[in-house]
């Protein structure tokens, strides 16, 4: 098998994988949320060779992680007042 068929082939199996892993939610086995799992898929693209580091390291994207981190605390703050406003 061709090394370029074989990254197709472990690229979309990552990518299935990785897609049902969102899809349930959570893997109860390994108790990981839907955030790791992206982390995995995406850890086992690079260390398999599918997509290089450098092109990886590119396109993470430095503004929507501040956008992201900036907006954490305000989305667990409001999700903690809904939950207490709920209980009554």
């Amino acid at each position: 098998m061709h090394e370029t068929e074989l990254h197709r082939l472990i690229a979309l199996a990552v990518f299935v994988g990785t897609y049902v892993g969102l899809g349930i939610g959570r893997l109860p086995p390994f108790r990981v949320d839907r955030t790791g799992v992206a982390i995995i898929g995406a850890a086992v693209m690079v260390v398999t060779g599918v997509i290089p580091w450098d092109r990886a390291v590119a396109a993470v994207d430095a503004h929507t992680l501040v956008l992201l981190f900036g907006m954490t605390p305000r989305s667990a703050r409001r999700s903690r007042w809904a939950r207490s406003s709920w209980a009554g």
